[in-house]
């Protein structure tokens, strides 16, 4: 499969934290990517990140050991006091065991918790020093659910420790604050975990914003280089035509281009002024041409001379296109070389340039681990400026894993302009 067969439609909906990559399939075969709405954006993988099932399994079986273990220590402390049944290591194991759906449904999880162990405690059974499956599911509602079911959790937790201390045979005035103050402690820890976690996604969501609109900024700042460079030879051409249409002497068209030369001026002072808006203060003007697609076999050896084993690679026919693609085609590639730089280190890159009817198609594939830089801002700064890009010219790009390995960006670029109404 060609790496510009899997490609998928980069278009900005709502901000650029709310896109994710979802997978559709296309008509003819094949995988495309498209961005969707409502999920962190492209979030980076962690290389030995546990699935949630297997840390759920861990701490249902740890649960299990620390309640089981801890009830037959008090049951060997204690050999005149109760001792431990099959049926209580039963109540004691089911209680661990449902500890694998809390992230599905945390406070439903947390009531069967509730009930096993306080069947468990009613009966003349030995208790562990901490009910660590009560404290993980308390601990679990509170970080996952809201505030309103937390304080619901708090109240059952609280009212279910009570009935469970009265109901018990053995029962005696400490075991009141042995059953309540772990589950409130916990519910405590899980609450400030919820509130840290809200806090950080809303720092990372603030540093996205601040990124794409840093990134739109430079975008802007690259147009106004191009549209000033065309009104500039519009405003020469019109001056021209006035000086040909004076000698001729047909006023009407005189004025005409008198017209057209003056509100292309107007235009000049107009584009100036905004740039001077997006413009930091300290960012100095250049009146370096911006680089486009021709200036790639320089880029290259440029990277290249930082160490990094890259090449370039040209198929088709190359052909003139708009100053905006010509630029943003540029960028693209150095984007993506930078990342690899900076997220894959000095290994093997390539970096392919392919002329298709209607498009252009660039694509940096490193041989790294596939790891590369999807993730959360500053680090996917780059792949979020390219993101911006393609989606200004209504192009498509798909960045990720290569399916021969690596991380791969692939960007498809419309060569000819999108008809809007």
């Amino acid at each position: 499969m060609r790496q510009g067969e899997a490609l998928g439609v980069a278009r900005k909906v709502g901000s650029a934290y709310t896109r994710r990559w979802t997978v559709i399939p296309p008509t003819g075969g094949g995988q495309r990517w498209r961005s969707s709405v409502r999920c962190p954006v492209v979030a980076r993988p962690l290389m030995f990140r546990p699935r949630p099932l297997v840390v759920d399994l861990a701490v249902a079986a740890g649960a299990a050991v620390a309640d089981v273990g801890g009830a037959a220590a008090s049951a060997a402390g204690d050999p005149r006091g109760p001792q431990l049944s099959v049926a209580g290591v039963g109540l004691l194991l089911l209680a661990a065991v449902a500890l694998v759906g809390r992230r599905r449904a945390p406070f439903v999880v947390s009531l069967v918790v509730g009930i096993l162990t306080a069947l468990q405690g009613i009966a003349e059974e030995p208790d562990p020093p901490l009910r660590v499956a009560v404290l993980v599911s308390l601990a679990t509602v509170a970080a996952l659910c809201g505030r309103r079911i937390t304080v619901v959790a708090a109240i059952v937790a609280v009212l279910g420790s009570v009935v469970a201390v009265v109901l018990a045979a053995d029962s005696a005035v400490d075991d009141y604050y042995a059953a309540l103050v772990p589950s409130l402690a916990a519910l405590a820890l899980g609450d400030a975990y919820r509130v840290r976690l809200d806090l950080a996604g809303r720092r990372r969501a603030a540093e996205v914003d601040r990124a794409v609109s840093e990134e739109r900024r430079r975008l802007a700042r690259e147009l106004h280089d191009v549209v000033a460079h065309h009104v500039s030879v519009m405003v020469v051409q019109a001056e021209a035509g006035a000086a040909s249409a004076e000698a001729d002497g047909d006023v009407r068209a005189v004025d005409a281009f008198d017209t057209i030369a003056g509100s292309g001026r107007t235009a000049l002072v107009e584009l100036r002024r905004v740039l001077g808006v997006l413009r930091d203060e300290e960012e100095a003007t250049s009146n370096e041409p911006q680089p486009g697609i021709a200036r790639l076999p320089a880029l290259v050896e440029r990277v290249r001379a930082t160490g990094l084993p890259v090449e370039l690679a040209v198929v088709g026919e190359p052909r003139a296109v708009a100053d905006g693609i010509d630029v943003s085609a540029y960028r693209i590639v150095q984007e993506a070389l930078t990342n690899v730089l900076r997220h894959s280190g000095r290994v093997p890159t390539s970096v392919e340039l392919r002329w298709v009817p209607g498009s252009v198609e660039v694509s940096v594939t490193d041989g790294g681990d596939g790891s590369g830089a999807l993730g959360d801002a500053p680090e996917g700064r780059g792949l979020l400026g390219i993101q911006e890009r393609v989606a200004l010219l209504e192009g498509e790009v798909r960045a990720g894993p290569s399916p021969e390995g690596g991380f791969a960006v692939v960007a498809r670029l419309p060569t000819e302009p999108v008809a809007r109404i």
